[in-house]
Parts: structure tokens; C-alpha cells; sequence
């Protein structure tokens, strides 16, 4: 019965309604009822091959945006002479960014990104 709805039976590869039910379009709860299956490894490429959602209950996911900015480093900046012209800022933030595949869902790497910002009062 493994991978087919409720009420119908795996023969040679299909599945067939058992019993005395009359016959019937598989129904949703049917269909939610096996849902859990449709987890199972060996049907997860041929549902990506057919462009078909993959059932993402229970699948940790990541928020849009979960970027946080971690420090920024000022420095001053001089001129030829040694005089302060400004500051350059280098700010450093982190970001949590969704690698998952099929064969690895709940991947999830971080990202550094640090941004270098020079002020010059003087257009120098």
C-alpha cells in the first residue's frame, strides 16, 4: 500500500482502488494522507523533473532579508600633509542565505560581506 492514497492498493505498479469502494477520483485527504511519502528520496527527482512542489511541511525555512550588520571600524583619512580629510568606514555584516538542494534541504550557509565607505569632506 506504501505510495498510494487511501483505499487503493500498489499492483504491478499501479496504484488500484481495493474492496468494495466504488471507483473515484482520489481526493485530497486521500492525497494527504500520503503526503508524508512523497518525502521519500527515490521520488523526489522525478517530481522535480516534472516541475511538481515538493510538500515542504515540517522543512525549517529562512526569512527574506536576515541580514545583520555585525561592527563598523572608522578610521580617519588625511591628506597629503597629514591633515584629517574624513573617515573611512568598513562595516561587516552577516547574512543567512538558503543553500538547500533535494538532497540536502535544510542547508543553510553565511555570508560575510564587508562594505568600505569613504567620506572626503574635501573632494580629494
Amino acid at each position: 500500500m506504501a505510495g498510494c492514497a487511501n483505499n487503493y492498493v500498489l499492483i504491478s505498479g499501479q496504484c488500484v482502488l481495493q474492496g468494495n469502494s466504488e471507483p473515484r477520483v482520489p481526493t485530497t485527504a486521500d492525497w494527504n494522507s500520503k503526503e508524508s511519502l512523497l518525502n521519500d528520496s527515490r521520488f523526489v527527482p522525478e517530481l522535480n523533473e516534472k516541475g511538481i512542489p515538493l510538500p515542504t511541511s515540517g522543512i525549517p525555512t529562512l526569512n527574506a532579508d536576515q541580514k545583520k550588520r555585525l561592527g563598523v571600524d572608522t578610521e580617519p583619512t588625511k591628506d597629503s600633509s597629514g591633515n584629517v580629510t574624513d573617515r573611512q568606514e568598513t562595516v561587516t555584516s552577516i547574512e543567512a542565505v538558503d543553500a538547500g538542494t533535494s538532497a540536502n534541504p535544510g542547508r543553510v550557509i553565511i555570508k560575510e560581506t564587508v562594505t568600505k565607505i569613504q567620506n572626503d569632506n574635501n573632494n580629494m
